[in-house]
């Protein structure tokens, strides 16, 4: 079946088919949303007799670790990763007789023509789960509203400087929408200079060589890195918020 976007947040800490498979472009939102369903089952990861992560399995593999029984107990989590249209076959027969185990299928873009993802979709104990990147014309949206989540608020010019600079896809995402709370630190709003200072290109070495030379109490090269800095457009009070942050 195919898993509607509002319900994806529930279904991956609670899992209710035995087969899963994440497929599209976002290759980092799969693999996101691929670790959080090992994790809905707790202790799985640590304990090699329950969790199986396997490359680009050929059929006798998967099935032979996916129909495995788990010696110490709890559900088994078998993981592929690069998952392809060769696991069609073994996918139908573990379909036919579903193991007592958590099948998850982390694939690449998938169009409508792959047999694999008709598969999953048409049968009732199977689950696609599809990863998208963020559309460019709703990213200014989820940068303010995800930041305004954080007590802080972004102008407009602001968000959509960060949308134009910043991939779509969740990881990414992720990552400079971190940096921005850091960066924000007590103060509840943030500018264009604000985030073009967080975010340009190449200041983030400098002011972390800069931190760096703070802590270790060397005042000389803490120097040359705050003017390497400033000279990259980095502001006095930015890299004060990073280094109390």
């Amino acid at each position: 079946m195919k898993l509607e976007a509002g319900r994806t947040e529930a279904f991956l800490k609670n899992p209710g088919t035995p087969v899963v498979l994440i497929y599209g472009p976002d290759s980092g939102l799969a693999a996101e949303r691929g670790l959080a369903l090992v994790r809905a089952f707790p202790g799985a990861m640590e304990d090699p007799f329950r969790f199986t992560e396997l490359h680009n399995p050929d059929a006798a593999t998967l099935l032979a670790e996916a129909t495995a029984a788990s010696l110490t107990g709890g559900k088994r989590v078998v993981r592929v990763r690069d998952a392809h249209e060769t696991l069609v076959k073994p996918l139908e027969a573990l379909l036919k007789a579903p193991p007592d185990a958590l099948i998850i299928l982390e694939a690449g873009e998938l169009t409508g023509k792959s047999k694999l993802r008709a598969l999953v979709e048409k049968s009732p104990a199977a689950t696609a789960i599809a990863c998208y990147a963020i559309d460019s014309a709703r990213l200014p949206g989820v940068i303010t509203a995800r930041l305004r989540a954080q007590n802080i608020t972004i102008d407009q010019d602001a968000a959509t400087w960060v949308a134009n600079n910043v991939s779509g896809e969740e990881g990414l995402l992720r990552q400079a929408l971190e940096v921005l709370v850091l960066y924000a630190g007590a103060e509840p709003r943030l500018s264009l200079s604000d985030v073009c200072a967080a975010l340009a290109d190449g200041g983030d070495t400098s002011v972390q060589e800069a931190i760096d030379a703070t802590i270790s109490g060397d005042p000389a090269a803490t120097d040359r890195a705050l003017a390497l800095a400033y000279d990259e457009g980095q502001s006095p009070v930015g890299i004060l918020r990073m280094l109390l942050g």
